[in-house]
């Protein structure tokens, strides 16, 4: 008889274990589900476009407010990208082998994947009409999340929710963990260069070379009026940071009159480079002798939001 007791008491132990393990569960997609209602009903009620036409999102990884990046961002997104495809008519969640040919076809940066934030940037080229990101924190409670859509052509938000608390599963705990993989800078490797019309590039033979042009005895030209480059809208939006690295020919007369481009950040970055560096003016370089010449230099232009 005691021996039945203890097992009897162990097995409704197990079982009321077993019940509050799967109702945690149960609450977590619960929450994301009801959240993925929400933003279904708010995008059909908010598009313009006939209702037989299909709507593309396109939803990244959730980021951690606090803290190491873990695999838990992934995973939320995930989930509430299934949850969003099965109660959405007429939305359709954008796979990564889809994004991969538009990147390909657009000819957009290798590993754009990887980086939310200059995923963003590009998400009408990708094919997306809505754009979800989330973030979150881990508290007490569980998982705080908040998430945000938006349309990608207008920039302009149609969704926002805060304080979603997910309560933390076996599985999140695990996930969150475990480090997400480090993300690469997203960088652009292209052929861009501007040439002056008012003042054209000398031959490369015409020209000294820094900073190979130091050991000959050449002094670099100085800047007399060297304005820095704006932020793009869209990297101020999404909060893209990085260097420009550019080569910059300067005349004797001290005007810029050909710039090329290295490589640099995305999102518009490169192109506010160029724009700020084409309207330079410095003091030319000299020569071991004092006479102004000609030189390409590198150039460096640095965007940061802290």
């Amino acid at each position: 008889m005691h021996l039945w007791y203890i097992t009897r008491k162990f097995l409704l132990l197990s079982v009321l274990l077993s019940i509050c393990v799967c109702s945690a569960q149960a609450q977590e997609k619960v929450e994301l589900h009801l959240v993925a209602v929400d933003l279904a009903r708010t995008i059909q009620k908010s598009s313009t476009a006939p209702s037989a036409t299909e709507t593309s999102i396109l939803v990244v990884d959730f980021n951690e407010t606090q803290g190491p990046t873990s695999q838990l961002g992934h995973a939320l997104a995930g989930e509430f990208s299934d949850s969003l495809q099965q109660v959405g008519h007429g939305l359709v969640i954008l796979t990564r082998d889809k994004l991969e040919q538009e990147i390909a076809k657009n000819n957009l940066p290798e590993g754009l994947l990887l980086d939310s934030s200059a995923t963003k940037c590009y998400a009408s080229r990708l094919g997306a009409d809505i754009f979800v990101a989330g973030t979150f924190e881990l508290a007490p409670a569980g998982v705080v999340l908040t998430v945000d859509a938006w349309r990608t052509e207008s920039r302009k938000t149609i969704f926002r929710q805060e304080g979603i608390v997910i309560p933390m599963t076996n599985s999140m705990t695990d996930l969150a963990a475990k480090p997400a993989p480090p993300v690469p800078p997203v960088t652009i490797h292209e052929t861009k260069v501007w040439v002056s019309r008012d003042h054209p590039p000398l031959d490369d033979e015409k020209v000294v070379h820094f900073p190979a042009g130091v050991d000959a005895g050449y002094k670099y030209p100085s800047c007399v009026n060297c304005h820095p480059a704006s932020y793009s809208d869209d990297a101020t939006i999404f909060q893209v940071q990085g260097t420009v690295h550019l080569k910059v020919q300067i005349l004797p007369d001290g005007s810029v009159s050909r710039i090329s481009l290295i490589d640099g950040p995305p999102c518009g970055l490169i192109d506010q480079a160029f724009k700020a560096v084409e309207h330079w003016t410095l003091n030319p370089a000299k020569a071991p002798d004092g006479t102004s010449v000609a030189a390409e230099v590198p150039v460096e232009a640095t965007f940061s939001l802290y």
